[in-house]
């Protein structure tokens, strides 16, 4: 919270100076290494708690989709200077879920693209509403990255285990953790996560919501 303050305060800041453009860039930094730390500690004490059998307990309540969107965009886009996140919005599609851990998922997906797209590029988060026929509707998330690239295979492995894509470089090498969390946080919400390749390289993962 300390580091977010300062970091508006000098982005507020006219004219902007070289050396307040870096500060600020470093204070993004931290602000978003202190989120991820919080978001791991939640995403272990979730998985633990499916692993175990016991379903989450959801505070749901109404949300727009694109908001969550945007928000974890703009915490995400100061910290990168190699990636430019591109947010297209379809739809504005209205759920009734848990804001936190729909957020959380939001993060970890857009997370991952940056993390396994070290050369940047775009990463594109398109927002958008799909009928699948008998009156149901889902709200459709789908982030898109010019990197290792990902397999439905892998994806499925992921969300049984801690996993590693096979195509992932050596160095980039995790636990999948992340990934499986936002599978599991899916499926508690009646959803889904998907992965494919790109052609020409990257993944896109697909979120699925019901409304």
């Amino acid at each position: 919270m300390t580091a977010q303050l300062a970091r508006r305060r000098l982005e507020r800041r006219e004219p902007a100076t070289p050396v307040t453009s870096n500060l600020a860039w470093q204070l993004a930094e931290v602000e978003a290494s202190a989120r991820r730390m919080a978001m791991i500690m939640d995403d272990m004490l979730d998985v633990a708690r499916i692993q175990t059998g016991r379903p989450l307990r959801l505070s749901l309540e109404s949300i727009h989709l694109l908001d969550v969107v945007e928000a974890a965009v703009a915490v995400y886009q100061p910290g990168t200077d190699r990636h430019t996140l591109r947010v297209i919005p379809n739809a504005d599609p209205e759920g009734t879920w848990d804001r936190a851990r729909v957020a959380r998922v939001v993060d970890n997906l857009l997370s991952n693209a940056i993390k396994y797209s070290p050369s940047g590029g775009d990463i594109v988060l398109e927002v958008a509403q799909e009928d699948c026929g008998g009156g149901r509707r889902v709200a459709v998330l789908r982030v898109s990255d010019q990197g290792a690239g990902i397999t439905a295979a892998d994806m499925n492995q992921i969300l049984e285990r801690f996993f590693s894509g096979a195509r992932a470089p050596r160095r980039m090498a995790g636990s999948g953790l992340r990934l499986a969390s936002a599978g599991k946080l899916a499926e508690q919400h009646g959803g889904s996560l998907t992965a494919e390749p790109r052609q020409g390289g990257g993944s896109t993962l697909t979120l699925r919501l019901p409304l």
